[in-house]
């Protein structure tokens, strides 16, 4: 009965905040709306926060259904889309909020393509490392091999292929799952590394070398993080600093893709004239 009252609090209190956030944006909308300060597009992006913020908040009734039927926790899938809806709530806000704030010069050399093919590709993975870290906390896979780089002295879990068919093992055997945890983890360090030596050695402009400098520090503090909250079996408060390490990492990136992107149409603009 204790741990269920514990659980019972942090659900409540999330839901709480959930309808929180639901009417701090729509007394502003309202206020915003009715004094004419939207055009048409800036009224079309709020519209399409409105229905993301719905969808969100359906999503977590589905996610917390799930638990009520055949078995007492939730889905890990509908744990992870309710995660990743949160993240792209986050993210539409952090880039209108660029958008409205933000103005930007071209002082260096723009930056090539090729930045844009390291931020695609460091975006896309890092969606497949957001997802598998859902799949880890809905699994409790962090629980299990709880030793680093190793997991109890093999690369690969003794039961990774345990399940038929083989496919099924990576997106449900806790153990196969931790272990795409780590690869893709790794691998998205290895990228952020690579995005970071293409920056700073390149004539573009300091502050998007200082940009690039914040997120090889971020992913660093989180790669040591995530093996922390693995030795010490998950513990909540490393639980949740990994979870939010995630969310500012992706902030950073967004940050360095909305100058990047913008001093890319400077530099277009520029030579048309």
């Amino acid at each position: 009965l204790f741990e269920f009252k514990q659980i019972f609090f942090w659900e409540y209190l999330h839901r709480l905040i959930g309808r929180v956030i639901g009417i701090i944006f729509i007394v502003p909308f309202f206020i915003f709306w009715l004094r004419g300060y939207f055009n048409k597009k800036l009224f079309r992006r709020v519209l399409f926060l409105f229905g993301l913020g719905a969808l969100q908040g359906v999503m977590g009734w589905v996610m917390v259904k799930s638990g009520l039927v055949d078995v007492p926790y939730v889905s890990h899938y509908r744990l992870a889309l309710h995660f990743l809806l949160a993240v792209l709530l986050i993210s539409f806000c952090i880039w209108f909020a660029l958008d409205l704030s933000k103005k930007y010069s071209l002082d260096g050399a723009p930056p090539t393509s090729r930045f844009k093919k390291w931020l695609t590709l460091i975006s896309v993975i890092f969606f497949v490392q957001l997802t598998w870290g859902a799949f880890t906390a809905g699994l409790d896979a962090g629980t299990i091999y709880n030793t680093f780089p190793l997991m109890n002295r093999d690369w690969l879990p003794d039961n990774a292929w345990a399940m038929d068919p083989m496919i099924l093992n990576i997106f449900e055997n806790p153990g196969t799952v931790q272990w795409m945890h780590r690869l893709v983890g790794t691998l998205l360090g290895l990228l952020v590394a690579a995005l970071w030596v293409t920056t700073r050695f390149s004539e573009v402009q300091s502050s998007l070398k200082m940009k690039a400098d914040i997120l090889l520090g971020l992913i660093l503090a989180q790669y040591i993080l995530g093996i922390l909250t693995l030795l010490y079996q998950v513990p909540v408060v490393l639980g949740v600093i990994h979870q939010v390490g995630a969310v500012l990492f992706w902030v950073a990136v967004l940050f360095y893709y909305h100058q990047l992107k913008n001093l890319q149409a400077l530099a277009a603009e520029k030579m048309t004239r």
